[in-house]
């Protein structure tokens, strides 16, 4: 497999929706409802807020939940859940991001890929990650809340605005949407994806990012993906355990 990606960082992109698409990205979903405790704390965090509920959404989120792998529940991507246990991963957080925002009439979206290393030279992938955007004005509106909460953790307040407004170029976007149809379809019809896997790979050189690469290799078949730069490349040798490849499709 060889994926040609141009790194770069994503500010935002605008778009001009169709009113079907905007109903989808307004949705419920299985693990994203939009009643209950969900959209119990949004009203309560962007009461007053009017014009600026989506950044309030950002900020409590990104405030009150913790960067935590520990025990069981987390990674699902269960929005209630993370709402109540406040914490978990990447996936966790952006649950809630997306339940919060959608039950308060901002339609969002929720995308899944890689990390690649900041760093000339090889380096690790070390696993899959996600993220949101929020649609605000016609804009897409790029947010990383688990990586600014890590921020926070850190210390580090100047990482955890960044990632309101801002996605790194340090990122490859494979699927956006939490209920996909695969290519070919799945018999069972479409599934949540709650994580995409762990990627095994070497990146050697220094570029990245194009949105919207979405092909996945098997387990069974050792592949390989390329992105390319103008200055540099990467190429990673990656054992996709997910399947065969897959067409994302939002939400």
């Amino acid at each position: 497999m060889e994926i040609l990606a141009t790194r770069r960082e994503n500010t935002g992109e605008r778009e001009t929706l169709a009113p079907h698409v905007l109903r989808g990205y307004l949705a419920a979903e299985p693990l994203v409802p939009l009643d209950g405790p969900v959209k119990a704390l949004a009203a309560e965090t962007t009461r007053g807020k009017k014009g600026d509920a989506h950044r309030a959404i950002y900020e409590k989120v990104t405030g009150m939940m913790t960067y935590d792998k520990s025990g069981e529940g987390w990674g699902r991507g269960d929005a209630v859940w993370a709402c109540n246990a406040r914490r978990g991963n990447c996936t966790d957080f952006h649950a809630l991001i997306v339940g919060m925002a959608r039950s308060q009439g901002i339609p969002a979206r929720f995308a899944m890929g890689v990390p690649l290393p900041e760093q000339r030279g090889e380096g690790e992938v070390p696993g899959y990650h996600c993220w949101a955007e929020l649609y605000v004005g016609g804009l897409w509106v790029p947010v990383d809340s688990s990586e600014g909460a890590r921020g926070l953790a850190a210390g580090n307040v100047a990482r955890k605005e960044y990632f309101y407004g801002h996605h790194d170029e340090n990122r490859l976007e494979f699927s956006r949407g939490r209920h996909i149809t695969l290519n070919p379809p799945q018999k069972s019809g479409p599934q949540a994806r709650h994580r995409m896997g762990s990627p095994r790979s070497t990146a050697f050189g220094a570029s990245r990012e194009s949105r919207g690469a979405r092909s996945c290799g098997t387990a069974t078949r050792r592949s390989s993906f390329t992105a390319t730069s103008r200055s540099r490349t990467i190429r990673s040798g990656v054992r996709w355990p997910c399947g065969s490849a897959w067409t994302g499709r939002a939400p």
